[in-house]
């Protein structure tokens, strides 16, 4: 074999590598709302939680609220590894199970659903709640308010993976002006019709990228048809 046969193979191997590297640490992730928008959600489900039952303005001012609320936008970056029995720190790869298209009851890119992986983590928070660790069932449940805050955009229930950005997105972390309010909170008893309901009342609107199957701005409505007025934002 010629001597400089090996030269090209080790660069070639070098900027697959190289490459691999961008996608995975330096690309920029696919989250959903950002971090601000999260943690605002939380905020104000909470806020709900408190008009509706009265679990008491100190609670505000806990440990236990900054928990969840810091958990409600640390879930983009960080996975629970059930191995480990910790938290992994994932910026690119946590949000790849941020999305559900209900209609098909599929993920992004073959991954699991968004309410797979909000089901894992409600599930956890009863098991540490119950075994008396509460701060970890609180970061659960944190977690869990995520993934069921994802449902809210368009991008998230229509597989798009707007890694290029998104324009609602984008706008709602510079517009947090709704309050909620404890009348508001919607008549159901477990976590897949939340995120299922949410996900239906989403599923109407356009998102900026192309779905999965191809759809183009992601203009299907409910009933199958298309509406290119919908498309918002740069295309």
């Amino acid at each position: 074999m010629p001597e400089y046969s090996y030269i090209p193979l080790r660069k070639g191997s070098l900027l697959l590598f190289t490459g691999l590297l961008f996608i995975l640490f330096l690309a920029k992730p696919c989250h959903a709302f950002q971090g601000g928008t999260h943690r605002y959600i939380a905020e104000q489900a909470i806020g709900m939680l408190n008009d509706t039952y009265d679990i008491g303005a100190d609670f505000l001012e806990t440990t236990t609220y900054q928990r969840i609320t810091n958990w409600a936008v640390d879930a983009d970056y960080n996975n629970w590894d059930n191995l480990l029995n910790q938290w992994r720190f994932e910026s690119a790869l946590a949000p790849l199970v941020h999305f559900w298209d209900a209609d098909s009851n599929k993920g992004l890119l073959g991954f699991s659903t968004a309410y797979e992986k909000a089901d894992e983590y409600w599930n956890l928070a009863i098991t540490e709640y119950t075994k008396g660790n509460k701060s970890k069932a609180y970061e659960f449940l944190g977690a869990t308010i995520h993934l069921l805050s994802d449902m809210g955009s368009p991008a998230h229930v229509h597989n798009d993976d707007h890694i290029l950005g998104d324009f609602m997105e984008n706008y709602l972390e510079q517009n947090h002006s709704w309050q909620g309010k404890g009348d508001r909170i919607p008549p159901y008893s477990n976590l897949h019709d939340f995120m299922y309901y949410l996900n239906q009342q989403t599923a109407w609107f356009p998102s900026n990228g192309p779905s999965q199957d191809g759809s183009p701005g992601n203009d299907l409505d409910g009933n199958g048809d298309h509406h290119p007025e919908w498309r918002i934002g740069p295309s």
